[in-house]
Protein backbone atom coordinates (compact mmCIF):
# COMPACT_ATOMS: atom_id res chain seq x y z
CA UNK A 1 0.00 0.00 0.00
CA UNK A 2 2.61 2.22 0.67
CA UNK A 3 4.17 1.84 -2.71
CA UNK A 4 1.09 2.40 -4.13
CA UNK A 5 0.67 5.69 -2.73
CA UNK A 6 4.43 6.93 -3.21
CA UNK A 7 4.07 6.16 -6.91
CA UNK A 8 0.85 8.11 -6.57
CA UNK A 9 2.95 11.19 -5.15
CA UNK A 10 5.29 11.05 -7.61
CA UNK A 11 3.36 10.45 -10.55
CA UNK A 12 1.23 13.70 -9.22
CA UNK A 13 4.44 15.25 -9.21
CA UNK A 14 5.44 14.56 -12.21
CA UNK A 15 2.48 16.10 -13.96
CA UNK A 16 2.92 19.36 -12.33
CA UNK A 17 6.44 19.67 -13.59
CA UNK A 18 6.30 22.05 -16.67
CA UNK A 19 7.91 20.49 -19.83
CA UNK A 20 11.20 22.02 -19.71
CA UNK A 21 11.26 25.49 -22.06
CA UNK A 22 12.72 25.01 -25.14
CA UNK A 23 16.39 26.43 -26.15
CA UNK A 24 16.68 30.41 -26.37
CA UNK A 25 16.82 31.82 -29.60
CA UNK A 26 19.84 32.74 -30.81
CA UNK A 27 20.75 36.73 -30.30
CA UNK A 28 19.88 39.45 -32.63
CA UNK A 29 23.13 40.41 -34.93
CA UNK A 30 23.61 44.09 -33.39
CA UNK A 31 21.83 47.27 -35.20
CA UNK A 32 25.46 49.28 -35.57
CA UNK A 33 28.93 47.94 -35.89
CA UNK A 34 32.07 50.09 -35.67
CA UNK A 35 33.62 52.11 -38.10
CA UNK A 36 37.59 52.69 -38.49
CA UNK A 37 39.37 53.09 -41.80
CA UNK A 38 40.80 55.50 -44.39
CA UNK A 39 38.62 57.68 -46.03
CA UNK A 40 38.91 57.73 -50.00
CA UNK A 41 36.18 60.19 -50.60
CA UNK A 42 33.40 61.90 -49.08
CA UNK A 43 30.28 63.41 -49.88
CA UNK A 44 26.53 64.91 -48.58
CA UNK A 45 25.67 61.85 -49.28
CA UNK A 46 28.30 59.33 -49.45
CA UNK A 47 31.42 58.07 -47.63
CA UNK A 48 33.92 55.64 -48.80
CA UNK A 49 36.64 53.90 -46.97
CA UNK A 50 39.39 51.64 -48.19
CA UNK A 51 39.03 48.11 -48.52
CA UNK A 52 41.35 45.57 -46.95
CA UNK A 53 44.27 44.37 -48.82
CA UNK A 54 42.48 42.74 -51.85
CA UNK A 55 39.01 43.94 -50.71
CA UNK A 56 36.58 46.21 -52.20
CA UNK A 57 36.18 49.92 -50.85
CA UNK A 58 33.25 49.97 -48.07
CA UNK A 59 30.74 52.86 -49.31
CA UNK A 60 28.48 54.14 -46.50
CA UNK A 61 25.63 56.82 -46.68
CA UNK A 62 25.39 59.79 -45.12
CA UNK A 63 22.89 61.54 -43.54
CA UNK A 64 21.46 64.98 -42.40
CA UNK A 65 21.45 62.87 -39.06
CA UNK A 66 25.49 62.04 -39.40
CA UNK A 67 27.08 63.42 -36.43
CA UNK A 68 31.21 64.64 -37.03
CA UNK A 69 33.29 65.20 -34.33
CA UNK A 70 36.99 66.05 -33.67
CA UNK A 71 37.57 64.20 -30.35
CA UNK A 72 35.28 65.56 -27.93
CA UNK A 73 34.79 68.74 -29.61
CA UNK A 74 31.94 69.27 -32.91
CA UNK A 75 32.95 68.81 -36.75
CA UNK A 76 31.75 69.07 -40.14
CA UNK A 77 31.51 66.98 -43.00
CA UNK A 78 34.52 69.32 -44.44
CA UNK A 79 36.69 68.29 -42.05
CA UNK A 80 36.64 64.76 -43.68
CA UNK A 81 39.19 64.46 -45.83
CA UNK A 82 40.57 61.88 -48.64
CA UNK A 83 43.58 59.72 -46.70
CA UNK A 84 42.98 60.49 -43.19
CA UNK A 85 41.71 57.65 -40.78
CA UNK A 86 38.59 57.97 -38.88
CA UNK A 87 36.74 56.07 -36.54
CA UNK A 88 32.93 56.30 -35.69
CA UNK A 89 29.24 54.20 -35.71
CA UNK A 90 27.33 52.60 -38.78
CA UNK A 91 23.93 51.67 -38.67
CA UNK A 92 22.67 48.52 -40.38
CA UNK A 93 20.03 49.24 -43.20
CA UNK A 94 16.72 47.80 -42.44
CA UNK A 95 15.77 47.86 -46.16
CA UNK A 96 18.94 46.37 -47.62
CA UNK A 97 20.59 48.82 -49.10
CA UNK A 98 23.77 51.17 -47.70
CA UNK A 99 24.44 50.99 -44.73
CA UNK A 100 23.72 54.30 -42.78
CA UNK A 101 26.89 56.50 -40.78
CA UNK A 102 25.63 57.40 -37.49
CA UNK A 103 29.04 59.31 -36.45
CA UNK A 104 32.31 59.95 -37.66
CA UNK A 105 35.79 60.96 -35.54
CA UNK A 106 37.99 62.93 -37.12
CA UNK A 107 40.43 63.11 -34.54
CA UNK A 108 41.91 58.40 -34.45
CA UNK A 109 45.03 57.35 -34.24
CA UNK A 110 46.13 55.10 -37.32
CA UNK A 111 46.48 51.54 -35.86
CA UNK A 112 50.26 50.98 -34.73
CA UNK A 113 50.84 55.15 -35.14
CA UNK A 114 49.81 58.78 -34.58
CA UNK A 115 47.70 60.21 -35.33
CA UNK A 116 46.58 60.70 -39.08
CA UNK A 117 47.18 64.01 -41.37
CA UNK A 118 44.71 64.85 -44.16
CA UNK A 119 46.37 63.23 -47.04
CA UNK A 120 47.31 60.05 -45.37
CA UNK A 121 50.64 60.54 -43.91
CA UNK A 122 51.10 60.02 -40.04
CA UNK A 123 54.68 60.56 -40.76
CA UNK A 124 57.60 57.76 -41.07
CA UNK A 125 57.17 54.78 -39.98
CA UNK A 126 58.40 53.33 -36.62
CA UNK A 127 61.55 51.45 -37.01
CA UNK A 128 61.52 48.21 -36.38
CA UNK A 129 62.23 46.83 -33.21
CA UNK A 130 65.92 45.11 -32.75
CA UNK A 131 65.81 41.56 -31.10
CA UNK A 132 68.01 41.51 -28.22
CA UNK A 133 69.96 38.57 -27.15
Amino acid sequence: MACALALAVLAAQAAATPAPASPPAAPARAATYPLYGEVVSISDTLLVIKGGKGKPDRRFEVTPATVFKSGKQAATLKDVKPGRWVGGLIRKSASGGRDLVVSVNVDVTQKGGAPSAPGGSSGPAPAPKKKTS
